[in-house]
């Protein structure tokens, strides 16, 4: 039986692409690469088996992003033995029509997550040694993603190609017990620090390179052969700078995104006019003060993006203003998007039946002058008991006239029922002041009447409201549905958790209520 031909309508590639594309759905989580999920994986296949319109440019697509190594394993002329402790070998000679069949799924590969697997022996990276013959194993790969425990250095070699442009390392080592006798057994051979000298030689358009686990601190010195890089991510235990590897980093010509942890920082310096003059974003994790004397080494940055976390348990209000402050003083004419987590404790002193009433605009005031932000996001989660916390409905006017550019505004905290919370009139003037916001989580104070609301100005842009840890009563939840409603009618996600159990019934019927509007 002839095969049926294809309609010629199929003929037209971008018909053919747009009918694939209906059938991927990606997925972009941070711990696995960017590949079709498995039911779209499933429906390629199908399309592929299919149409012989659609075999080429499915397969593309099934093979482009690998979330293992065993389907490429699978292509192999290898003999797998009975056991896993048995070496592997190659079954016969590979022809010449036979490798370029296999080369034809090789190429098609973008993607790699590759973790290490007891099951597959080392033989048979051996193997495939002495099938590529000084070819690349995998000429188009562009991300790879490793994760490994103490792996031998054949695994790792084989992925290393000039094509390479983003290495995510996820290494965990597995340390052997000491000896009965007290002595520490020989070290392992450093299968990172050989990887990472390969990359450095023979991937020179190597562009991001990011760490997740822990590091030694022979390793750590290799970075420095990185300079093409525009994304390092150090924030992974271990990891520990001396002064002339971060002065090197610093003169990177093209980095543009960095992610560290200051406690790995061996001391505290200034590297003066002429550092970073790339960077655009920036993570620091540590403590407030380390980070505050970091600051400056940044200062001719034009930085677009900050992100802060705090790592201090004993995390005081006192350090907040000066860290605010360093981050007006240098950044207020390019700063776009500000996130800081802090995990503030109550002093030890502190006396619940006389309570000191902490203001976060004392902290916050000083970055009011980056008119230009466009995001903020600040997380003031308390450890061990609330604090009170003031931020009233002048605060927030305050910050809405001065960021009227501001897209994203994210004031999480911990409250307590004495605290000076900002109240739905806070929305109302949002809405007026911010006429771009698309996404606003806040804690407010909706349990008083609120027929003193007038004048209510509809923002047509917000799209994600957030009101978890507010207050309400069964009295005014309707009241509250109707003014969220009004002021905010396109929202797509309307979220308010109750911050304790008399909270859960009230605000279970405002997002009833809220609902039932939109279906009107």
């Amino acid at each position: 039986m002839n095969p049926v031909e294809p309609h010629r309508l199929f003929n037209i590639q971008d018909i053919v692409d747009e009918i694939i594309g209906h059938l991927v759905v990606s997925n972009t989580g941070d711990d696995n690469p960017d590949y079709p999920t498995p039911p779209s994986r499933s429906d390629l296949l199908s399309a592929a088996l299919s149409c012989r319109a659609f075999s080429e440019p499915c397969l593309d697509l099934l093979w482009r992003h690998l979330p293992s190594i065993w389907p490429v394993i699978y292509l192999l002329p290898l003999s797998f033995p009975a056991t896993d402790k048995e070496p592997c070998h190659l079954l016969e000679k590979v022809t010449t029509e036979d490798w370029d069949h296999i080369r034809s799924y090789l190429n098609r590969v973008q993607s790699l997550f590759f973790r290490h697997d007891k099951e597959l022996h080392r033989s048979v990276f051996s193997c495939i040694f002495t099938l590529l013959q000084d070819q690349p194993f995998l000429p188009s790969l562009r991300r790879l993603h490793w994760e490994f425990h103490n792996s031998g250095t054949s695994e790792s070699l084989i992925f290393i190609s000039p094509s390479l442009r983003r290495v995510r390392v996820r290494w965990r080592v597995m340390h052997p017990p000491n000896n009965p006798n007290g002595t520490r057994p020989k070290r392992p051979i450093d299968h990172l620090g050989v990887f990472l000298v390969a990359l450095a030689e023979y991937s020179p358009q190597l562009s991001e390179l990011k760490f997740d686990d822990e590091v030694r601190p022979g390793v750590s010195s290799l970075i420095a052969r990185f300079r093409q890089l525009t994304s390092l991510n150090l924030s992974c235990d271990g990891f520990k700078f001396t002064p002339e590897m971060f002065r090197s980093i610093s003169h990177f010509p093209n980095l543009t995104t960095l992610d560290i942890r200051t406690e790995g920082l061996a001391t505290t310096f200034g590297l003066g006019v002429g550092s970073f003059q790339a960077l655009e974003s920036l993570t620091l994790g540590g403590k407030i003060p380390r980070i505050v004397d970091l600051l400056p080494s940044f200062s001719s940055s034009p930085l677009v993006r900050l992100a802060i976390y705090c790592v201090d348990q004993d995390c005081k209000f006192v350090f907040c203003r000066p860290l605010f402050t360093m981050v007006a003083r240098f950044f207020a004419s390019s700063l776009l998007r500000l996130s800081a987590f802090f995990p503030i404790s109550r002093p030890q002193s502190y006396d619940e039946d006389n309570q000191e009433t902490f203001h976060l605009m004392t902290f916050l005031d000083p970055i009011l002058s980056i008119k230009q932000i466009h995001s903020i996001v600040i997380r003031f989660p308390t450890s061990g008991a609330y604090l009170p916390l003031s931020l009233s409905d002048d605060d927030v006017g305050r910050m809405a006239t001065s960021w009227p550019n501001i897209r994203k505004l994210h004031l999480r905290l911990l409250r307590s029922e004495s605290d000076i919370a900002p109240t739905l009139q806070t929305l109302s003037t949002l809405a007026k002041q911010c006429p771009s916001l698309f996404d606003l989580s806040l804690c407010i104070n909706a349990t008083n009447s609120h027929s003193y609301l007038e004048d209510l100005t509809p923002l047509r842009t917000l799209r994600y409201l957030d009101l978890s840890g507010s207050d309400t009563t069964w009295d005014v939840a309707a009241d509250v549905a109707r003014v969220v409603h009004f002021l905010f009618p396109d929202l797509i996600e309307f979220v308010a958790w109750a911050r304790k159990g008399i909270m859960v019934g009230p605000w279970n019927r405002v997002l009833d209520e809220a609902r039932l509007l939109r279906q009107v």
